[in-house]
């Protein structure tokens, strides 16, 4: 047991001898001194537009999201009624389609440039006079293959014509 505990003053002697030949750290910096250094660094600028550059990025892709949605009509007198009250108002792109397997007529909208409340304000004037539902991945090449096209990219606009 002796030995053994000469072993481990003789590594520990080593040990402190062969620390008191190196140099010391020059590059050290304490964590506290880190933090407040980074805090006034101008490096912290990059963080802070990386950060703004990540923000960007995420309200760019929420403006490519199309929002499409689509509402059920059972005859045109109500689609042109609604047309004529968003007349001026409603500018994007929408399409009018034909189920004649369900009798209904099918109006395609999609979000356009308008501000996610004016495009709800639209939603909420279509549900008064239709039956809304979502449109998913599929439904606009279903629609296009299994029921009539009618009007496209400005049906709202031409039904307003017959109020």
């Amino acid at each position: 047991a002796a030995e053994v505990l000469d072993l481990f003053k003789r590594l520990a002697e080593d040990s402190n001898d062969s620390r008191s030949d190196e140099a010391p750290v020059k590059d050290f910096i304490p964590l506290p001194d880190a933090i407040n250094q980074a805090n006034t660094s101008p490096d912290t600028h990059f963080f802070a537009s990386n950060k703004a550059s990540k923000e960007q990025s995420k309200d760019k892709a929420a403006k490519a999201i199309v929002l499409n949605k689509l509402y059920d009509f059972t005859d045109l007198d109500s689609i042109a009624k609604v047309g004529a009250v968003l007349e001026g108002f409603y500018t994007a792109p929408n399409t009018l389609y034909k189920d004649s397997r369900r009798e209904l007529y099918t109006l395609l909208i999609t979000k356009g440039d308008h501000t996610p409340e004016d495009y709800n304000r639209i939603c909420n004037i279509l549900s008064e006079y239709s039956t809304g539902k979502k449109c998913y991945e599929g439904s606009i090449a279903y629609l296009d293959e299994h029921a009539e096209l009618i009007l496209r990219g400005n049906a709202l606009h031409v039904m307003a014509d017959f109020n």
